[in-house]
């Protein structure tokens, strides 16, 4: 007989076993939990992806959402533009520009107020 034997119990027979055998099932018993760590791991970062990717979805659509109102905002930038280009060009004497300040006065009552409107025109 080679190598080194140890002698393990059992209630009903005795078993010879290798001490190489005994360092080997110790060291797969370590991979199994190595593994086991590494699949718990690799769920955790599936995990993690997937609460990523919603933000990443979420942030696309507000993107979409902000580009869309930044569309429209130039859209109305440019008709305003092309509304003051009209009126710049057009003789001073034909239109007049009217400046109105309102101001509100309050009462005792707060479900009415007073609008004062004062009205200058620059010819």
């Amino acid at each position: 007989m080679s190598g080194s034997f140890v002698l393990k119990s059992d209630p009903n027979v005795f078993v010879l076993m290798d001490l190489k055998s005994v360092a080997m099932a110790k060291r797969l018993k370590m991979k199994e939990d190595e593994l086991l760590y590494l699949k718990s791991k690799v769920n955790d970062l599936k995990e993690q992806l997937k609460c990523e990717e919603v933000t990443a979805v979420a942030m696309a659509e507000r993107l979409k959402m902000k580009e869309d109102e930044l569309l429209y905002l130039k859209s109305k930038l440019n008709d305003l533009e092309e509304q003051l280009l009209y009126f710049t060009s057009q003789p001073s004497y034909k239109h007049k520009s009217v400046y109105k300040n309102i101001e509100y006065q309050t009462t005792s009552n707060p479900r009415q107020f007073t609008v004062l409107l004062h009205e200058t025109t620059i010819l």
